[in-house]
């Protein structure tokens, strides 16, 4: 729910709503329940303790700590980028047999108590969800037709360069109201050159892209490069400056990008 597009507005409609003292606590009221409750049971089978570790662990692997720790690890750090999507199947398969099998424990008055409680307590948790208000509405854009009219016209053998490069979440940031990652995969049979989640991949691009700064022509073609997309539509890029490579021939330009072919 932290996600914050480059100028610093949220994501999620209801960030400032699930980061308040009262969201929080209801967040952490089941989890809380059963390591209350956990003790109990933990005497007379110990397999409820493998479970707390397994959770707590998990819980641990995907907070901004155990990310930490992982960039420590190359393949560790590339397997588990966004970690808690990897993790989250642990951390919910330990929770639900946890939550079961302490839930048995309670006589029925108390199951039923509980259970109640639970119930209601998920459903004032989920009501922005219920609602279908997760996300800002600033978030639904139009996108312009340019791109997918120039992107679906390349071929399967074509090489393109995009350029510049995304923020270090791999997203980007468009003045016609895009904050995302990359959606010209999905456009075109063309091979896209862009960051990727493996390193090598990347130094391949910042390598293309450093030639690009040049206008090193002859040597993006070397490199099986054949067209190259410089969008000027990206308002994030820092302070890189977009490359114009004059005498390149210009096979699309538009206010958005410019197409160059090699």
């Amino acid at each position: 729910m932290e996600l914050h597009d480059a100028t610093g507005e949220s994501i999620f409609q209801y960030y400032d709503t699930y980061n308040s003292t009262l969201f929080v606590l209801l967040g952490l009221t089941p989890v809380l329940f059963i390591f209350a409750t956990s003790y109990r049971k933990v005497r007379e089978d110990r397999k409820i303790l493998a479970l707390i570790a397994v959770y707590t662990i998990t819980v641990l692997m995907i907070s901004k700590y155990g990310v930490m720790l992982m960039g420590n690890f190359y393949y560790l750090e590339n397997a588990l980028r966004w970690a808690s999507s990897k993790l989250w199947p642990a951390i919910l398969v330990t929770y639900l047999v946890l939550f079961i099998v302490l839930m048995r424990a309670l006589d029925f008055k108390k199951f039923k108590t509980v259970s109640i409680g639970m119930i209601l307590l998920l459903l004032l948790y989920s009501l922005p969800w219920l609602q279908g208000k997760v996300l800002s509405n600033y978030v639904n854009v139009e996108m312009p037709d340019e791109y997918y009219t120039t992107f679906s016209a390349f071929d399967q053998q074509d090489k393109v360069l995009y350029y510049p490069p995304p923020q270090q979440l791999y997203f980007r940031q468009y003045d016609w109201g895009y904050f995302g990652s990359d959606f010209l995969n999905f456009m075109t049979k063309a091979e896209v050159i862009d960051i990727a989640t493996v390193s090598d991949v990347n130094d391949f691009y910042f390598e293309m892209t450093a030639l690009l700064q040049t206008c090193s022509a002859d040597e993006l073609k070397a490199n099986g490069i054949t067209h190259v997309v410089v969008d000027g539509s990206v308002t994030d890029h820092g302070e890189l400056t977009l490359p114009d490579c004059a005498g390149w021939e210009v096979v699309e330009e538009n206010e958005y990008f410019v197409v160059y072919e090699l």
